[in-house]
Parts: C-alpha cells; structure tokens; sequence
C-alpha cells in the first residue's frame, strides 16, 4: 500500500486495513513510529522473521463481536 500510494500514513494504511478488510482469523500487528520503522516491521513480518516491532499471534482471533470497556484514566482525552 505504502508503495503504490506514496502519500499515504502507516496511520492511513492502518485504518483502511483495519476497517474497509474482512475480519480474518490470523492476524499480526506492527508497532513503529516512522514509516520506516513501518516498513522494516512489515519486512520482517513477511519474511517470517522475529522483531520487536511485530506481534502475531498464537491464537487465531475469534469473531466475538461484544463490546469492550477501556479505563486508561484519562478521561479527558476520550469523547
């Protein structure tokens, strides 16, 4: 996505996948706060390497769809 749309954001690219995509039943997470950082994290992922950027996991999700409660103690900071 990053290379064919080179005005897009991880943070655009995060959305659309996680939004506009079926819900699948392995899935992986990058953690970065650079776009390269972004695309080392989705190498490593892809080429089956550890990093410490990259979570995936053992489970594969589920399609439970009830509501979560989140208290980060910044109230404020939520809508």
């Amino acid at each position: 996505h990053l290379d064919a749309h080179p005005g897009l954001t991880p943070a655009d690219v995060a959305l659309s996948l996680v939004t506009r995509r079926a819900t699948l039943e392995r899935r992986a997470v990058v953690v970065a706060t650079t776009t390269g950082d972004f695309r080392a994290g989705l190498a490593a992922l892809a080429d089956g390497l550890p990093s410490p950027a990259v979570t995936s996991g053992g489970r594969s999700a589920g399609r439970d769809r009830r509501a979560v409660l989140v208290f980060p103690g910044q109230g404020s900071q939520w809508a």
